[in-house]
């Protein structure tokens, strides 16, 4: 296992018999509340703007990414992602620092 070089962090796993280098990174912060805030705000905006219920939608169920109009569903994956995409990166940029 490999943590960290002289000029900077590096891959956490290195297979070199098999050519894999690996990071781990752990999604430990808990961001429900933080994501329902959101996607609450992005429904709103999405209905001030003329946003029309879908045909056939039951409101008294929960709102679900699957079932969401599409714009809605876009803007929720957006949020979803976000957080994610800049672990990413760091995962990226060691794994290339280690290569």
């Amino acid at each position: 296992m490999l943590t960290e070089s002289s000029n900077g962090k590096i891959a956490d796993y290195v297979f070199r018999r098999h050519n894999i280098v690996a990071e781990l990174k752990c999604l430990m912060e808990d961001q429900t509340k933080a994501m329902n805030e959101k996607v609450t705000q992005a429904v709103k905006d999405w209905w001030r703007k003329g946003g029309k219920i879908p045909a056939g939608y039951d409101s008294s169920k929960p709102l679900e990414i699957t079932t969401a109009p599409k714009e809605i569903a876009d803007r929720w994956l957006e949020i979803l992602n976000a957080p994610i995409e800049n672990f990413i990166r760091d995962a990226n940029r060691q794994i290339r620092e280690t290569k």
